[in-house]
């Protein structure tokens, strides 16, 4: 997990703070949580290379990039590679990486809602620390997002361009194969029938959270990615 150090605890509690405010007064916030994003942006990509577990493995793989096969998902490596070669340090393509995921992920929260301060106070209070260390879960989940956003949209276009962005999330981390299985089969059902079932669809993400955890040695994510991977590429 990512260490928050120096001054930047003070930040982060201050965009915290700001997040929550505003949004008991504004009604569209969409200024407020796009500033607030970048600078969980910034936190995430100029994090501490000495506190921030993994820090030193994508250092490592990133720095032989051309001198092995990169154990890291297609996505992920193929933009590697283009800072790489285009003389950027690691540190260099983070801190853009960790930008543009948030950039992305603004705009797949603004397809759902104006109160997207609330939603960055929320994400920064939760997963955020986590998707900082694992930085390609970032970009992930920000893709994911964006990808949910378009599919609830009811023109053909936007949902096919939904479809093909969680193609793309599954290129930074496996587990965006788990996103799409899950959110496609969502989108075909009508928005009254989700209401009237979501109860139901919570629990069920739930139970399937908890088995993830129980399994927290991997096999069972492992196994899904896999069988995603034989029938979708």
């Amino acid at each position: 997990m990512e260490t928050i150090t120096g001054a930047m605890p003070v930040l982060f509690v201050i965009t915290m703070l700001f997040c929550f405010i505003s949004s008991l007064f504004i009604r569209n916030t969409r200024l407020i949580g796009f500033l607030a994003m970048m600078v969980l942006a910034y936190l995430a990509g100029d994090a501490d290379p000495l506190t921030t577990i993994d820090y030193s493995v994508y250092l490592m793989h990133y720095n032989l990039l051309g001198f092995e096969t990169s154990p890291f998902e297609k996505g992920y490596t193929v933009l590697s590679q283009f800072f790489f070669y285009h003389g950027l340090n690691y540190a260099q393509f983070r801190l853009f990486f960790a930008f543009l995921a948030f950039v992305i992920m603004f705009i797949g929260v603004s397809l759902f809602t104006k109160k997207v301060a609330l939603f960055a106070g929320l994400y920064g209070l939760t997963v955020f620390f986590n998707d900082a260390t694992q930085i390609r879960n970032l970009m992930m989940i920000a893709i994911t997002i964006l990808g949910a956003g378009l599919l609830a949209k009811k023109n053909r276009i936007p949902k096919i361009f939904g479809v093909f962005a969680l193609l793309i999330a599954s290129q930074f981390h496996d587990l965006g194969f788990v996103f799409l299985l899950v959110i496609v089969p969502l989108s075909l059902i009508k928005l009254d029938t989700l209401i009237r079932y979501y109860k139901y669809f919570v629990f069920f993400l739930y139970g399937v959270a908890a088995f993830f955890m129980v399994n927290s040695d991997g096999i069972v994510i492992n196994f899904f990615c896999l069988v995603f991977k034989q029938i979708l590429l």
